[in-house]
């Protein structure tokens, strides 16, 4: 079978997944025979998607948030008015890729979570295979209980989820344990995916802290962390290198890099990390404690936080001074979950 994935380039979740679906089914003897993920002005392809996929690799440019001038957040408002000033941009890149889906000989069509690759694939009108897959489309469940409250963040979070299923004949919904499937014949609950180097990993106790930061403005957190903790080591991975930043003894700072970052995770005690799914589960898996730390402004990193929480994987850590102690995680029915479906 021949696949078609469309990615979401916002944070780097949807991208891991990619990569674990494209490793799963090359192993079945697929092919997967483009690849296109988001882009824009605020971020970058990292080098290792690139080496996956190849000359493989297209981009088109798609919508995203607006950073608080803290880099610590988002701008809900103002990245939706945004984003709506350049619908004209997207408006090609939507044809862009309703002419691939239609003209390029593929069975399958895989969406991770992009608005741009929903509308494109509802305006293709091709009797190909469409399946789009997030851990959203669990938040959106009868088993999820939203915070209290925020009833715009959950409307807007339901609305972007419709957009980028519009066209889907399936949705795979990934969740963090295993639950009936319910509420919609088109939803299916599924075990994360995670790349084949975390199933080959054999996990050691290490004496550091992993921090995985998808906002930069929190770096100057864990540098007070790190002061306040001298006895422990931090080892930070992020998009881009602080500028500016005096590096003390017990902390190091790296540019986000696959191979490097997953070396590291099997052999930390645990990780601090934004709230994205995928990195909870990796965490998870190789046994480590997670504490997770939402973007602000972000309602899907508060709801993937409070879901990893409901199931023991991580504990949401808003204040780096609450930081005590560092945990160890057992994960075996988490793991279980994982293996039931590699």
């Amino acid at each position: 079978m021949n696949y078609l994935f469309i990615i979401q380039g916002e944070g780097r979740g949807h991208l891991s997944q990619a990569i674990a679906l494209k490793e799963k089914l090359e192993k079945d003897g697929h092919h997967v025979e483009k690849a296109f993920i988001g882009t824009s002005p605020e971020r970058t392809i990292p080098n290792y998607a690139k080496e996956v996929f190849g000359n493989k690799l297209a981009t088109f440019r798609s919508p995203n948030f607006l950073k608080t001038p803290d880099k610590k957040g988002i701008k809900p408002g103002l990245s939706i008015l945004y984003n709506i000033l350049l619908f004209p941009v997207f408006i090609h890149s939507i044809f862009l890729l309703r002419c691939e889906i239609r003209k390029k000989d593929y069975d399958y069509i895989v969406n991770f979570y992009d608005m741009i690759g929903g509308l494109s694939g509802a305006l293709s009108f091709s009797k190909k295979k469409i399946i789009t897959i997030s851990h959203q489309y669990f938040l959106g469940s009868s088993y999820f209980k939203f915070p209290k409250g925020y009833f715009l963040n959950k409307f807007f979070l339901k609305l972007h989820s419709g957009i980028c299923s519009l066209g889907s004949s399936e949705i795979r919904a990934l969740s963090f344990d295993t639950h009936p499937n319910q509420y919609n014949s088109k939803i299916k609950i599924i075990p994360p995916l995670l790349r084949e180097a975390i199933f080959n990993m054999e996990p050691e106790k290490g004496d550091f802290i992993l921090v995985y930061l998808l906002n930069s403005g929190w770096i100057k957190e864990i540098f007070k962390l790190a002061i306040k903790y001298p006895e422990i080591s931090f080892k930070i991975f992020m998009d881009r290198k602080p500028e500016a930043l005096s590096v003390l003894d017990n902390m190091l700072v790296f540019g986000l890099n696959q191979e490097s970052f997953l070396h590291e995770l099997s052999r930390c005690n645990s990780l601090i990390t934004t709230a994205g799914f995928e990195s909870q589960c990796e965490a998870a898996f190789l046994g480590k404690m997670v504490y997770t730390l939402p973007c602000k402004n972000h309602f899907e990193q508060m709801c993937n936080a409070i879901d990893g929480e409901r199931v023991g994987v991580s504990r949401s850590l808003t204040e780096f001074d609450s930081y005590s102690e560092m945990d160890s995680a057992q994960n075996s029915v988490f793991r279980a979950w994982v293996l039931s479906d590699y």
